[in-house]
């Protein structure tokens, strides 16, 4: 197969644990961007949270953001689809927190918003490099729409929420565990599986001509439905069940050899 486009998830990817692109993945960008092959970031982060990573790419190609619920244009400011929560779906997910007791937090296109000023939740804003703004839920959504919603705790308590979640069908919304202290949901119809068909469709490229590397379990379908899936080596088992192949981990420059290995 002739590889058209190549998709990267983000953290735990693209990323090493120190939040950086290595000069050897920069290097390889550098070499897709010369062949004309489009390179895609596809993340759970917002945009204004990757916008210092964009100097460095030097690659000016759309972008999925906060789970497929916005994606942005080549000049990442045109939006090309923009799909945010039901607001009955987050009033509903909002009683389920109240009565859980537990820290929720959510992001419109580039703010981090929350409802009560938690320990979990300026923990999360501290590894996003974002401060919190407290708000009134029912007054936010008058007029203000809600991107995705994240719960924030301990590792047994979130586990414990998604197994209520699960069971109890608290909304329509999707959700996913990001990782074990993560749980997040957004637009039934959003994620990046289906973000990626919409920029496959924008650009013209079958999604059977697609790369996509992924590590976590909102990359499943994003993974999944490429015509070449590449899990990342500390991809968790679910994301590495349904790839077609497994690279290196974040460390190692997994991203790099992959694309290495399969269009250079």
């Amino acid at each position: 197969m002739k590889i058209k486009l190549v998709a990267v998830d983000m953290d735990g990817t693209l990323l090493d644990n120190s939040l950086k692109i290595s000069e050897r993945t920069l290097d390889m960008i550098s070499r897709l961007k010369k062949m004309g092959v489009p390179f895609v970031i596809s993340t759970g982060r917002s945009k204004a949270e990757i916008d210092k990573y964009r100097k460095q790419i030097n690659y000016d190609c759309p972008i999925i953001t906060s789970n497929g619920a916005i994606i942005f244009g080549e000049d990442w400011k045109k939006v090309l689809y923009h799909k945010p929560l039901e607001k009955i779906d987050v009033k509903k997910i909002f009683d389920f927190a109240m009565c859980q007791k537990s820290s929720l937090c959510f992001w419109d296109k580039n703010n981090l918003w929350t409802t009560d000023l938690s320990q979990m939740v300026c923990y999360y804003g501290n590894l996003h490099n974002v401060i919190p703004q407290i708000v009134d839920i029912d007054n936010y959504l008058i007029e203000n729409d809600v991107n995705n919603l994240v719960f924030c705790d301990k590792e047994d308590k979130i586990e414990d929420l998604f197994q209520k979640v699960s069971s109890q069908k608290v909304s329509e919304a999707n959700f996913v565990m990001t990782c074990p202290t993560l749980l997040e949901f957004f637009n039934k119809e959003v994620s990046k599986g289906s973000g990626l068909k919409i920029v496959c469709d924008y650009l013209g490229v079958d999604l059977k001509d697609v790369l996509a590397i992924g590590d976590s379990n909102n990359d499943i379908d994003f993974v999944k439905n490429a015509g070449l899936g590449v899990a990342m080596g500390n991809a968790t088992e679910k994301v590495k069940s349904v790839a077609s192949y497994v690279t290196s981990t974040n460390e190692e420059e997994g991203v790099a050899k992959a694309v290495e290995k399969f269009l250079f």
